[in-house]
């Protein structure tokens, strides 16, 4: 089984791209995250547990809430052969740990056949848009 880890909105799957930071982001209920979406390529099932976690990479601190859920792989409009886990949205309970700093979201995934796989990305957070429509 292979992960990518990417960002993105429910729906999407966007890879991080070079020199571009982590869009800090408003939510509806009040919290702070970064939309982080997967693609899975292999997994067997139609659920996967989902486990994610967000580091700032200069002491390694915890800076999200751990996020732990069972949730369904959807079909990905770009491959038959791959799934997508989309809008994930690991909660920064204090924006000031993150913006402007180096993060690395990490991402363990289990099948249903209980094959695991973990991946990552790294990058500098910065305010993006409320995700709620407004500014």
């Amino acid at each position: 089984m292979k992960l990518a880890v990417g960002l993105g909105e429910p729906g999407a799957f966007v890879p991080p791209l070079a020199g571009e930071p982590f869009a800090l982001q408003r939510g509806c209920q009040g919290a702070q995250h970064v939309f982080t979406s997967l693609r899975i390529r292999g997994a067997k099932g139609k659920l996967a547990r989902v486990e994610v976690r967000v580091h700032r990479v200069h002491d390694e601190a915890l800076v999200s809430v751990p996020m732990d859920v069972r949730l369904p792989l959807e079909p990905d409009e770009w491959s038959d052969t791959a799934a997508r886990i989309t809008g994930l949205t690991p909660v920064i309970e204090t924006p000031s740990d993150v913006l402007g700093r180096e993060v690395v979201i990490r991402v363990a995934l289990t099948d249903e056949s209980a094959e695991r796989v973990e991946g990552s990305i790294r990058g500098v957070v910065a305010w993006g848009t409320d995700s709620c429509g407004g500014h």
